[in-house]
């Protein structure tokens, strides 16, 4: 339709004086281009326009610069449950009255009011652009100067480029360099369970066209979806993001070298200790700060990453066993008595992938095994690399 249904001519509530300054309207937005249908849902999918200056509770004139392609302009403009816009008007700069579409629209949760009204057909030059808010006892007037560039511009730039986390995480990727407008070649690393992150960009110009893609470390081509871009692989992928200006010239390519680090195949255990009997207190802080608890059974020979097979002896029906491994490696322990009975393993716990001052101190295990005959026990630790590579290392108790 033309026109709002709920707005009064607007000659008539200009007689009326407006009252002292008050925040009528909660929000104020302005895209560019029109609509010749209500619009499926909010914000509107058009190219927004920034305000001169920012929109806050007391001003109430501001000026916007339209992109030369643009064939119109919206506005969305919001009040509280108790203001109301009442009425709207456009006019060119030679005065002539513009017709506009405009829907209302009230938000269930807020009870906020609001009314999308948009321009077609926008003249060259200044186009002026009021909005009548009414509250109690009192009516407010806003005007928006929209002016359409003479000419397409040239600017192919971004004024903001974030890689924030998928899969609702919050925060944002770290970009090196820092983001500036004039820099084109970034890096940034992303989480080893990361397979996909928001792209945020904002053009300089509300006419350039941005448009996201970029080669998986894989060789594969990455997928977008909206903003959210998929299929990241372990190594580092690129990421670009293209920029077209207005004046279909210009065109400016943003790249940016994301690492997912690749899965260790580090299987190897880098740290053991023995201890005979139920574990001692002080494991979680110990393995916390990097280091294991020391232990008062020694393993023949002396523990080596690169030596698979140990004798031990004991004296009691209990051996409890701390290991390390390299970065989230995982660890397992199981035992058989000399009988071939399995034995029992409990008082279990698992530290994964310990840092600390940027450095990494791997991965924490406790557990003690229980039961242990008369003989030779075989005790076995397996570990699990990032990969799924494996290696198992083999302790012979005898008791």
């Amino acid at each position: 339709m033309r026109g709002l249904a709920l707005l009064l001519l607007f000659g008539t509530l200009c007689l009326m004086a407006p009252a002292a300054a008050a925040q009528e309207l909660e929000s104020l937005q302005v895209h560019a281009g029109s609509l010749s249908e209500p619009p499926d849902d909010l914000p509107l999918q058009l190219p927004a326009v920034s305000l001169d200056p920012v929109f806050d509770d007391e001003t109430k004139s501001y000026t916007a610069v339209l992109p030369y392609s643009a064939d119109g302009v919206s506005l969305v403009a919001e009040t509280s449950i108790v203001d109301e816009i009442v009425a709207a008007e456009g006019k060119a700069a030679d005065g002539t009255e513009l017709e506009f579409s405009s829907w209302s629209y009230s938000r269930n949760l807020t009870g906020n009011k609001g009314a999308i009204i948009s321009f077609d057909d926008l003249p060259d030059g200044e186009t002026t652009i009021r909005i009548a808010v009414e509250g109690f006892r009192r009516r407010t007037i806003y005007s928006v100067v929209a002016s359409r560039a003479a000419t397409a511009s040239g600017s192919a730039s971004l004024t903001r480029l974030e890689l924030a986390p998928a899969g609702g995480r919050s925060g944002t990727y770290t970009l090196t360099p820092e983001f500036g407008t004039a820099t084109t070649q970034y890096a940034a690393d992303v989480p080893a369970d990361a397979d996909s992150l928001i792209v945020n960009t904002a053009a300089e110009h509300a006419g350039s066209e941005v448009e996201v893609g970029g080669v998986a470390a894989d060789g594969e081509p990455l997928a977008l979806d909206g903003s959210r871009v998929s299929g990241l692989a372990p190594g580092t992928n690129t990421l670009e993001i293209a920029v077209a200006a207005e004046d279909g010239a210009t065109t400016s390519v943003y790249t940016v070298a994301v690492t997912r680090p690749v899965p260790s195949d580090d299987a190897t255990l880098h740290g053991l200790r023995l201890s005979e009997g139920p574990p001692s207190p002080g494991f979680m802080l110990t393995a916390m700060a990097g280091e294991l608890p020391e232990g008062d059974v020694a393993p023949s020979p002396a523990f080596d990453p690169g030596v698979t097979s140990y004798a031990v002896a004991v004296g009691e029906a209990q051996l409890t066993v701390r290991s390390r491994a390299a970065g989230q490696a995982g660890m397992s322990v199981s035992g058989r008595s000399p009988a071939g009975a399995e034995l029992s393993v409990g008082n279990t716990s698992y530290i994964g992938d310990v840092s600390s001052g940027g450095v990494s101190h791997g991965s924490f295990l406790s557990a003690t095994v229980s039961g242990l005959s008369a003989g030779e026990n075989v005790i076995e630790i397996v570990v699990t690399a990032e990969d799924g590579t494996t290696q198992s290392y083999t302790l012979i108790v005898t008791r």
